[in-house]
């Protein structure tokens, strides 16, 4: 890994990235990425690679050939972090102590085994309540 400060892109951001019907946060999404890619200091989680496959079967209906493709280009431009069961056990403490979802609980448990303190998020609310957690929104404006 580089020594540049990681971040999680959390998976609206790169769903965004193809997200025609919405074009202001497309074009966001596309710059953030680009320059977490320049920058050398994305990472992805596995699960965020799952979550971007779903959402574009199901709700982008992009063809499957195009997904992978897709999947191909992160796995090769962000450093990838998996989840284990150590994690899935940690996601559900998490859940019963700061009352979040599942998913965004095993985002959280793999981020803190990866190292990782920062995430890039639309969802600024389903993060920050977590005291080790910086809360970044590409899409607001400062």
């Amino acid at each position: 890994m580089d020594t540049a400060v990681k971040l999680l892109l959390d998976t609206n951001i790169l769903v965004y990235g193809e997200d025609k019907k919405n074009p202001q946060k497309q074009i966001l999404a596309i710059e953030f990425i680009d320059d977490c890619i320049k920058r050398n200091n994305g990472v992805l989680s596995i699960q965020n690679l799952v979550e971007f496959s779903n959402v574009l079967n199901t709700k982008i209906n992009l063809p499957s050939h195009d997904i992978n493709e897709r999947i191909k280009d992160f796995s090769t431009d962000f450093d990838l972090i998996h989840y284990n069961k150590d994690s899935i056990l940690k996601a559900n403490e998490y859940c019963e102590k700061f009352r979040t979802d599942f998913f965004d609980a095993l985002i959280i448990a793999t981020m803190e085994e990866n190292g990782i303190s920062i995430i890039a998020t639309e969802n600024v609310d389903h993060f920050s309540f977590i005291p080790w957690l910086t809360v970044i929104n590409p899409f607001k404006k400062k």
